[in-house]
Protein backbone atom coordinates (compact mmCIF):
# COMPACT_ATOMS: atom_id res chain seq x y z
CA UNK A 1 0.00 0.00 0.00
CA UNK A 2 1.15 3.51 -0.65
CA UNK A 3 0.71 7.04 0.62
CA UNK A 4 -1.84 7.52 -2.16
CA UNK A 5 -3.92 4.73 -0.64
CA UNK A 6 -3.48 6.17 2.85
CA UNK A 7 -4.53 9.57 1.48
CA UNK A 8 -7.65 8.02 -0.09
CA UNK A 9 -8.51 6.40 3.26
CA UNK A 10 -7.98 9.71 5.06
CA UNK A 11 -10.24 11.52 2.59
CA UNK A 12 -12.92 8.85 3.10
CA UNK A 13 -12.60 9.10 6.89
CA UNK A 14 -13.09 12.87 6.71
CA UNK A 15 -15.83 12.69 4.06
CA UNK A 16 -13.70 14.70 1.62
CA UNK A 17 -13.95 12.29 -1.30
CA UNK A 18 -13.47 14.74 -4.18
CA UNK A 19 -10.95 17.25 -2.82
CA UNK A 20 -7.78 18.01 -4.72
CA UNK A 21 -5.14 20.71 -4.96
CA UNK A 22 -4.28 22.56 -1.74
CA UNK A 23 -6.72 20.59 0.42
CA UNK A 24 -5.25 17.32 -0.80
CA UNK A 25 -1.77 18.71 -0.12
CA UNK A 26 -2.86 19.63 3.41
CA UNK A 27 -4.16 16.11 4.02
CA UNK A 28 -0.92 14.63 2.73
CA UNK A 29 1.03 16.88 5.10
CA UNK A 30 -1.18 15.65 7.96
CA UNK A 31 -0.30 12.05 7.04
CA UNK A 32 3.41 12.87 7.15
CA UNK A 33 3.02 14.77 10.42
CA UNK A 34 1.11 11.84 11.91
CA UNK A 35 3.84 9.41 10.85
CA UNK A 36 6.49 11.61 12.49
CA UNK A 37 4.44 11.98 15.68
CA UNK A 38 3.88 8.24 15.85
CA UNK A 39 7.60 7.63 15.25
CA UNK A 40 8.39 9.88 18.24
CA UNK A 41 6.29 7.44 20.29
CA UNK A 42 8.58 4.61 19.21
CA UNK A 43 6.32 3.14 16.52
CA UNK A 44 7.46 2.59 12.95
CA UNK A 45 4.61 2.54 10.45
CA UNK A 46 4.63 -0.33 7.98
CA UNK A 47 2.42 0.74 5.07
CA UNK A 48 1.79 -2.93 4.22
CA UNK A 49 0.29 -3.64 7.66
CA UNK A 50 -3.41 -2.87 7.91
CA UNK A 51 -3.24 -2.04 11.62
CA UNK A 52 -0.37 0.37 11.05
CA UNK A 53 -2.17 2.01 8.16
CA UNK A 54 -5.33 2.37 10.24
CA UNK A 55 -3.35 3.94 13.09
CA UNK A 56 -1.71 6.39 10.68
CA UNK A 57 -5.04 7.43 9.15
CA UNK A 58 -6.73 7.77 12.57
CA UNK A 59 -3.91 9.99 13.82
CA UNK A 60 -3.86 12.11 10.65
CA UNK A 61 -7.66 12.55 10.80
CA UNK A 62 -7.36 13.72 14.40
CA UNK A 63 -4.62 16.19 13.42
CA UNK A 64 -6.88 17.55 10.66
CA UNK A 65 -9.90 17.85 12.95
CA UNK A 66 -8.04 19.42 15.86
CA UNK A 67 -6.56 22.22 13.75
CA UNK A 68 -9.75 24.22 14.39
CA UNK A 69 -9.66 23.68 18.13
CA UNK A 70 -7.63 22.35 20.99
CA UNK A 71 -9.30 18.99 21.47
CA UNK A 72 -7.16 16.45 23.30
CA UNK A 73 -6.31 13.15 21.68
CA UNK A 74 -9.42 10.93 21.75
CA UNK A 75 -9.21 7.98 24.15
CA UNK A 76 -9.78 5.56 21.24
CA UNK A 77 -6.68 6.87 19.43
CA UNK A 78 -4.60 6.89 22.62
CA UNK A 79 -5.64 3.28 23.28
CA UNK A 80 -4.76 2.24 19.71
CA UNK A 81 -1.29 3.76 20.14
CA UNK A 82 -0.78 2.09 23.51
CA UNK A 83 -1.96 -1.25 22.16
CA UNK A 84 0.42 -0.92 19.25
CA UNK A 85 3.34 -0.24 21.58
CA UNK A 86 2.74 -3.28 23.76
CA UNK A 87 1.67 -5.78 21.12
CA UNK A 88 4.78 -7.14 19.43
CA UNK A 89 4.72 -7.92 15.75
CA UNK A 90 4.81 -11.57 14.81
CA UNK A 91 8.30 -12.51 13.70
CA UNK A 92 8.94 -15.27 11.19
CA UNK A 93 10.94 -17.99 12.88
Amino acid sequence: MTYEYALALLKADLGLYTVSGPVSDLLESKLKAAEKAIAKMGITIDMEDGDDLNLLVMHAAWLYRKRAGSDPMPPMLRQAINDHKVTPKAVDA
